[in-house]
């Protein structure tokens, strides 16, 4: 009988030592939460920091679109002539502002003339030189229904898609300011602006605008 109690009070003493571990362990509900004041302090950190790089970001592109505005001023109203000088094609397109710009291609074979309207972005992306500057083309959007016909008279006007010079794949231009020394221009670029590769001098003496990607030079057009 003495065996008997003795076996129930270390049993007894067993059951009570694990019921105050269990007690004593926290429950998935108890277990210790981060402050609600330091979640929205990070929060805030991370709008606080997007918020300075979109800043940033919206400072540095005003700086370059401010640091080039005096040539999107000097452009605004100047137009601009791609042709091979033989043949009855060219494209030719005036800046407005901004370096945006509007223009038609033509090439006429005999009756039959083919034409594109468009309009177009230029960005002024960096500064080469003093005489050159790198230019982005945007955006060109064709204007004209492809594929449409129209009868004037005795010509037949057919809507193409791609205006020359501004074939698929053009994306940098190459900006010349007046004085550029011949020297440092390409000899593609000087093939095709033969008044400017045959003027007196041994600079440049209007704007030209030279496509890179396909190796094309457009000069300024005068009246």
């Amino acid at each position: 009988m003495l065996h008997m109690s003795k076996k129930f009070l270390v049993l007894s003493s067993l059951l009570a030592l694990t019921a105050c571990s269990t007690d004593n362990e926290p429950t998935e509900n108890e277990m210790p939460e981060e402050p609600a004041s330091e979640i929205v302090e990070d929060q805030e950190e991370v709008s606080t920091d997007e918020e300075i790089e979109d800043i940033v970001e919206e400072t540095n592109t005003d700086e370059v679109e401010n640091k080039f505005q005096w040539i999107y001023e000097e452009l605004a109203g100047k137009s601009f002539i791609f042709s091979s000088g033989v043949g009855a094609w060219r494209t030719a397109f005036t800046f407005t502002e901004n370096g945006q710009f509007s223009g038609t291609f033509s090439d006429a074979d005999g009756p039959n003339i083919a034409v594109s309207v468009f309009t177009g972005q230029f960005n002024i992306n960096e500064e080469v030189d003093e005489f050159t500057y790198l230019l982005e083309l945007d955006e060109l959007q064709v204007t004209s229904e492809t594929g449409k016909e129209e009868q004037d008279g005795e010509m037949t006007i057919t809507y193409v898609e791609e205006p020359h010079g501004f074939q698929t794949g053009s994306s940098t231009f190459e900006l010349y300011l007046p004085y550029k020394p011949k020297e440092e221009v390409s000899e593609e670029y000087l093939s095709w602006v033969y008044s400017q590769a045959n003027n007196q001098y041994d600079f440049l003496n209007s704007f030209g605008l030279y496509n890179v990607n396909h190796q094309l030079g457009m000069e300024e057009l005068f009246d």
